[in-house]
């Protein structure tokens, strides 16, 4: 037996949902051959649970690797019926995800690697997954406010008061005699500066900057109305598959051929447009100083000039030295001090008086005028064209075991479908051909597993994109 790997596969794992703070636990019935054969403990399995049994409105996406401790694979052996067909081998999944309860039981569907649907694509789940009680009714009114309480004890009394305020102070004494002069402080600080000079010549204007960088994109639009699904057209029969014939040997390569004669040269093109003068160099070194010419002969002496302007000031003398200091005289007597005045008492705290009762709340005023209706705004720019949004779809699969079954992927219009996995397994001869196809007859896209004319196993998946 051999295993076809896949062809193709596109991934979308979509964001989940916000989930409680308690997983939840699923389960879903696959077919055991395909899933022995196509997964391995790395690859992940995508987990959606759905609002309704078509699997359209959706509550959220679990991404879970096949290796997770609480993903586990059970072989469930069903029982046959006498004369009915025989069942195939399943396998359980039992998994805990993170998702939140619902107040009726969802549908869940299973994609990835290996995983074909034992019977119904979107399965019911009955379990964990519902919540034991319904929603929350709406919050109460308020209740009443309770009665005042009861006045506190009073507090401790406070520190003490500041004393009381300072006595006058007493007369001057009579000022003693002036000391003798201090030495010579040091220079004063410089003036203030001058005025700041005129501005100089405005400068040649520089380069334009870059431009800045391109405008944000204008809102999207809303996507439009999907178009009404058409009928779906009747599936033509499928014709066997013709053997492939034996390749043929290469053929020799061909002896190469002379080189073409060169081609006439072609007239001298117009002369360029001159470019721009080039900058000044720099300046050369002065030349040589030339020798000294005889001296010429006194001139007449001219007239008497005008008097030159008046030399500054010449700098002041050095000080003289001090003069003696003069006798000092006798030190004044000090002016008699006043008494203090005494601390005045401390009167008493006086008491907290009662808290006076709540007054009632004044009456509402009316209502003021309607303000006048201000002019309208100016009128907005346009905002850009709108694109429709692309809408990745759930992956659907089909398994087939020894016949030939076609699905409905939907409508054609303004939709695009294509295959992720195609697995075909031979079972008991060589020879034996299976095949997936994704095809569209102008108004419906469909998915067709086909196991051949032998009893091949085929697992197919395909995934639509709608805008």
């Amino acid at each position: 037996m051999f295993h076809l790997s896949r062809v193709a596969t596109i991934a979308a794992l979509l964001t989940a949902s916000a989930a409680t703070a308690e997983p939840v636990v699923v389960e879903y019935l696959i077919h055991q051959k395909a899933f022995k054969a196509g997964a391995t403990g790395t690859d992940t399995l995508a987990f959606e649970l759905y609002e309704d049994e078509s699997c359209t409105t959706q509550i959220g996406s679990y991404p879970v690797f096949v290796n997770d401790p609480y993903l586990h694979f059970f072989i469930d052996k069903r029982q046959a019926v006498a004369g009915a067909p025989k069942l195939p081998r399943a396998i359980r999944i039992h998994a805990a995800i993170d998702a939140p309860t619902t107040a009726s039981a969802p549908y869940l569907m299973v994609t990835g690697p290996g995983v074909a649907p034992m019977g119904e694509v979107c399965q019911l789940q009955a379990g964990s997954p519902v919540a034991g009680s319904g929603p929350t009714g709406a919050q109460g009114p308020a209740g009443a406010a309770g009665a005042q309480g009861p006045a506190g004890a009073d507090g401790v009394q406070g520190p003490a008061g500041a004393g009381g305020a300072q006595g006058p102070a007493g007369a001057d004494g009579a000022p003693g005699p002036a000391g003798a002069d201090g030495a010579q402080g040091p220079a004063g600080a410089d003036g203030a500066p001058g005025p700041a000079g005129a501005d100089g010549a405005q400068g040649p204007a520089g380069a334009d900057g870059a431009p800045g960088p391109a405008g944000a994109d204008g809102a999207q639009g809303p996507a439009g109305a999907d178009g009404a699904q058409g009928p779906a057209g009747a599936d033509g029969a499928q014709g066997p598959a013709g053997a492939d014939g034996a390749q043929g040997p290469a053929g020799a390569d061909g002896a190469q051929g002379p080189a073409g004669a060169d081609g006439a040269q072609g007239p001298a093109g117009a002369d360029g447009a001159q470019g721009p003068a080039g900058a000044d160099g720099a300046q050369g070194p002065a030349g040589a100083d030339g020798a000294q010419g005889p001296a010429g002969a006194d001139g007449a002496q001219g007239p008497a000039g005008a008097d030159g302007a008046q030399g500054p000031a010449g700098a002041d003398g050095a000080q003289g030295p001090a003069g003696a200091d003069g006798a000092q005289g006798p030190a004044g007597a000090d002016g008699a001090q006043g008494p203090s005045g005494a601390d005045g008492a401390q009167g008493p705290a006086g008491a907290d008086g009662a808290q006076g009762p709540a007054g009632a709340d004044g009456a509402q005023g009316p209502s003021g005028a309607d303000g006048a209706q201000g002019p309208a705004g100016p009128a907005g720019a346009d905002g850009a064209d709108g694109t429709a949004s692309l809408v990745v779809e759930a992956e659907v699969s089909q398994f087939e075991d020894g016949s030939s079954t076609t699905v409905t992927l939907g409508a054609a219009t303004d939709r695009v479908c294509f295959l992720t996995t195609v697995d075909a397994f031979e079972v008991d001869a060589t020879g034996e051909r299976g095949s997936c196809t994704v095809s569209s007859d102008g108004a419906n896209w469909s998915l067709t597993a086909d196991a051949g004319s032998g009893n091949s196993t085929v697992n197919c998946s395909a995934r639509c994109l709608s805008w």
